[in-house]
């Protein structure tokens, strides 16, 4: 993984990322809307991680919504940015905005904000390619292959080796319990 400052990643772009405000000590900003910042296109939801499910349970009363945007507030077990992007099921994806108070060997009281990438992410979304991360994706291969479609919709492209990958981890997961997964949710 990567990691630099938002302020510096801004610098870079030329553009301000619309979402700082959410990001504080236990929630991060992460996948989607990091993704579609760093493409400069509009993002049509927020996904806000949480490192605690207490800090969830009250983010989801204070934040329902962000510019007009949903927030999805969510409560993956993870200690730092690094191991929730391991979670999350393409390269493009492995984006996120979060509040740090120590970088590069310096303190800082009140935090900074860091954007922390996947080894790939830039290129992957730069180029517009679709790479599983196959040992590192959640827990739900079915999902990640149904939101393919998605992302072809977007002009991404999947090479048909990624595309055997993920079929291979349905396979392993297949004495995993069925899931029904809303079609909303697939389309985010």
């Amino acid at each position: 993984m990567k990691t630099m400052t938002l302020l510096e990643l801004e610098c870079i772009l030329g553009r301000k990322f619309p979402y700082s405000d959410l990001v504080k000590e236990h929630s991060s900003v992460g996948g989607g809307a990091v993704r579609d910042w760093l493409a400069g296109v509009e993002a049509s939801d927020i996904d806000l991680f949480h490192i605690s499910d207490k800090v969830l349970s009250l983010e989801r009363f204070t934040n329902p919504d962000f510019g007009g945007k949903k927030i999805h507030h969510i409560y993956i077990d993870h200690n730092n940015t690094n191991e929730l992007l391991y979670t999350f099921d393409f390269t493009i994806n492995q984006c996120a905005v979060s509040l740090q108070k120590d970088v590069d060997g310096m303190s800082f009281p009140n935090g900074v904000l860091v954007v922390t990438l996947g080894d790939t992410t830039l290129s992957d979304i730069k180029n517009k390619e679709l790479k599983y991360c196959y040992n590192q994706g959640g827990t739900h291969p079915v999902f990640h292959v149904k939101r393919i479609g998605k992302f072809t919709e977007r002009g991404y492209s999947i090479d048909i080796e990624e595309v055997i990958r993920m079929c291979e981890r349905v396979v392993e997961e297949k004495d995993s319990p069925q899931l029904d997964y809303d079609d909303g949710e697939i389309g985010r």
